[in-house]
């Protein structure tokens, strides 16, 4: 599943149990008209103009839980991410 979430604001996944890997892809200038690669879905439109950056997160496992990210710049914070790509993302 994939998201547009603005600074600021908050978007619920309500997805089923099962083991998930969540990525990240931020950049500059939001243009909800551009054309995305994907292999999952058959038409990803939305994207960044500029400085895209794709990072994932280790998988997790969710049973009967909530998981929940909060982004919020900080030096030396307590979540890292890995590199990633839009084709593995998407």
């Amino acid at each position: 599943r994939h998201a547009y979430i603005k600074g600021g604001n908050s978007f619920t996944f309500n997805v089923p149990d099962g083991s998930y890997q969540v990525f990240f892809y931020s950049g500059t200038g939001w243009n909800p008209n551009k054309q995305m690669p994907s292999s999952s879905c058959s038409y990803l439109k939305g994207g960044f103009v500029s400085n895209e950056d794709v990072t994932k997160d280790n998988y997790i496992n969710l049973y009967s839980q909530i998981m929940t990210y909060e982004l919020i710049l900080q030096q030396q914070g307590n979540f890292s991410t890995k590199p990633s790509s839009k084709n593995e993302a998407f």
